[in-house]
């Protein structure tokens, strides 16, 4: 009894590599990348910017001026002790006057450093519950005390407005991005399109509807757009890490620090579904605006 012949599983109707396929795969794993910098780079700046807004929310600078015979750290640490116990401050310390001469002259007008110079108080407040600035110049003055307050709550709108701003940005440039990906999948089509010409032609002859030999295009570019954006992101991944892994960061004003998280790579993931289904619908409507201007 003859064994039956081995069954061989059909090769693809459209020839592989046809129309340009290296220079598209190139193209989408090169936007791929960026758009996945992008995303990470912005998950970095909105954390970064709620960070800097927590701390300025929390947190206030008292100008400390001393009066008589009392030394100006003898004053910073007398306006310390009497802010650490107002209600919803966790705590208060004299700053040291090295290194603080410049935030000082830009506090008080024109003050200049020495023996006499006001010092730097910083106020830690409670999570939910930061005191009014009057509330901590009352305490401040029945103490007998020279001092002003820098509260810096009132910069918490602008670096709201600028995160939002950034977050716009951000999903601009995405949008972009996919445009741009969705045009380069359509322009290969149409080169594949017409490097196959007679097959098409042989498939409309046979009775091939469009929307099939529509699906055929789409299907392979959905496929060589996937493994395109799949590299572009692996390689954004990579770079993070490698970025992350070094301990790469960057300090805006303010001192907080935007730092990649490794939770961020995975925002990474969906490009290679992105670019798919992207490649997919400008590739179907590329053919299906080619088959109808053709006799």
């Amino acid at each position: 009894m003859t064994a039956a012949p081995p069954r061989r599983r059909p090769g693809p109707l459209l020839a592989p590599g046809a129309g340009g396929a290296v220079p598209s795969f190139l193209t989408i794993a090169a936007l791929s990348l960026a758009a996945s910098l992008i995303v990470v780079a912005s998950l970095a700046a909105g954390r970064g910017a709620l960070d800097l807004r927590d701390r300025l929310v929390g947190s206030a600078t008292v100008v400390v001026r001393a009066a008589g015979l009392e030394s100006p750290d003898a004053a910073a640490a007398r306006a310390a002790e009497r802010l650490g116990v107002v209600d919803g401050v966790a705590r208060a310390w004299p700053l040291e006057p090295a290194g603080v001469d410049g935030l000082i002259a830009r506090l008080v007008d024109g003050s200049s450093s020495g023996g006499g110079a006001p010092r730097l108080v910083a106020v830690e407040f409670k999570a939910g519950a930061a005191p009014r600035s009057a509330t901590l110049l009352r305490a401040l003055k029945a103490d007998g005390l020279d001092a002003g307050l820098d509260d810096h709550r009132p910069w918490t709108s602008p670096i709201g407005r600028a995160a939002a701003l950034s977050s716009l940005a951000a999903a601009t440039l995405l949008a972009a991005i996919v445009a741009l990906l969705a045009a380069m999948a359509a322009f290969t089509t149409g080169r594949r399109l017409a490097a196959q010409a007679g097959l098409v032609d042989l498939l409309r002859l046979s009775g091939a509807a469009d929307g099939f030999i529509g699906g055929l295009f789409a299907a392979e570019t959905a496929r060589g757009a996937a493994w395109a954006s799949a590299a572009g992101a692996a390689a954004a991944a990579l770079a993070v890490a490698a970025w992350r892994l070094a301990g790469g960061a960057v300090e805006p004003i303010g001192g907080g620090v935007l730092a990649f998280n490794w939770t961020d790579l995975a925002w990474v993931a969906p490009w290679p579904f992105i670019a798919a289904a992207a490649g997919a619908l400008a590739a179907r409507l590329a053919v299906r605006a080619a088959l109808e201007d053709a006799p």
